[in-house]
């Protein structure tokens, strides 16, 4: 079995509430709610004088990839919006940015 095959098997260990991943309550325009196990990441950035924090997520492709700008996603009772479209990496997780609400 190759390393990409092995971590494709493992994603379920690595978005473990108990260890890496957070609950996320994702509310799709045109369906009812969801709820996916995510990596939450936030960034402080000061670019030219406006600072601020980036957000985003990684989740599993197959959970957002339908995911829109616009759609709302609840993560430890905040509120964000997605920024834009998912981008998909080689590993079967896809990254998505967020804004808060």
């Amino acid at each position: 079995m190759t390393l990409k095959a092995d971590i494709l098997t493992d994603l379920d260990t690595v978005l473990n509430t108990d260890e890496f991943a957070d609950d996320a309550v994702y509310y799709p325009a045109s369906a009812a709610d969801v709820t996916l196990k995510v990596i939450f990441s936030r960034e402080y950035q000061d670019i030219m004088g406006m600072e601020g924090y980036r957000y985003w997520i990684e989740a599993k492709t197959s959970d957002v990839e339908d995911m829109a700008p616009g759609e709302t996603i609840v993560i430890g009772g905040v509120t964000y919006k997605v920024k834009e479209p998912p981008r998909a990496g080689d590993g079967g997780m896809s990254i998505v940015e967020l804004s808060i609400d």
